[in-house]
């Protein structure tokens, strides 16, 4: 969808969809877009864009992605312009100049933040995201929660799920501000989770932390097991984890070939061997959890389902294959 909006300039990247965020006042040209958004009788509807160190005034020198916003409330004191207080929509996409000129610096804009697609891979990789809120530090209440995990859309949570994060760094902001596809703001988010998440309390929390990969890296069995040769199983009390963690070590998965594979087929099958070892190690991982552990265990399910759907995927191309 492409419209022409009022525009506003800002110096850093305060706003991103899903948050809210109090923009002072700067200038005439910002005056004069509250004054505006004052005078209207409907939600005012305006476009956020960062101006570039240097840049000139007008739409020169504006970064290309921006976030729409509707105007929440216009602030004054003491008969004073102070602000804006926003709340970010969509992620947009500067043009250019519309066709007839206005008082306001205006733009033309095109809306970015269309729902994706849900793919089984996509879908499991948000439920490995999704799982680590219980255990991620966050101030949430049961009900903000629940809700957050409920949604199934990979660019709304991202953009919901950063809006509880507290002290993002402008680099940060400007980084889920730009990154457009879904599935590569989930990756973002998910390591922003790995800054703030507490230390696990439990043994099996302990070890999974050290096992973790990020959402979108497939945990094949010789990732896995590279990981594990460097904890320290001496340390581990839960004799059942140990011997988990151990075997996880030295397992080797057996490959089995076709005489008449292609070198193609083959690395499938090296992949889905990979794979399948994965599962059953991560599955008898997830065993070892105990009554505290529920949270942990689901992070282990979710993991495992991701590696059952790319397994799945790798089985579709082999049978493709024949």
């Amino acid at each position: 969808m492409i419209e022409a909006l009022p525009i506003l300039t800002v110096r850093y990247p305060a706003l991103l969809p899903e948050t809210t965020a109090f923009v002072a006042i700067a200038g005439p040209a910002d005056a004069a877009l509250a004054r505006a958004a004052r005078r209207g009788e409907e939600p005012f509807t305006l476009a956020v864009f960062v101006r570039q160190d240097g840049a000139s005034s007008g739409l020169t020198g504006l970064m290309r992605i921006g976030c729409v916003a509707v105007v929440e409330e216009v602030v004054v004191e003491h008969g004073q312009l102070l602000g804006l207080r926003l709340r970010g929509l969509a992620r947009v996409e500067l043009l250019g100049a519309p066709d007839a000129p206005d008082a306001l610096l205006h733009a033309r804009v095109r809306v970015l933040d269309a729902p994706a697609p849900l793919d089984p891979l996509l879908r499991a990789q948000l439920a490995r995201v999704t799982t680590r809120l219980p255990n991620a530090g966050l101030a949430l209440d049961v009900a903000g929660l629940v809700a957050l995990m409920e949604i199934d859309e990979p660019g709304r949570f991202t953009d919901l799920l950063a809006a509880q994060l507290d002290e993002l760094s402008l680099e940060a902001r400007l980084t889920l501000l730009t990154t457009l596809a879904p599935a590569a703001r989930l990756v973002l988010v998910d390591r922003l989770l790995d800054a703030i998440a507490p230390t696990p309390t439990s043994e099996l929390g302990r070890v999974w932390a050290r096992l973790r990969e990020p959402c979108d890296a497939v945990p094949g069995h010789a990732s896995l097991r590279a990981r594990a040769e460097q904890i320290d199983v001496a340390a581990i009390h839960d004799l059942r984890l140990r011997h988990t963690v151990e075997d996880l070590a030295r397992a080797r998965p057996i490959l089995v070939v076709e005489v008449d594979d292609s070198r193609e087929l083959e690395a499938r099958r090296e992949s889905l061997s990979q794979l399948t070892s994965a599962v059953r190690s991560l599955t008898a991982l997830r065993e070892c959890g105990g009554p505290d552990d529920a949270a942990v265990r689901a992070e282990i399910a979710a993991s495992i389902a991701f590696l059952l759907a790319v397994a799945a995927s790798e089985r579709a191309e082999i049978d493709r294959a024949h």
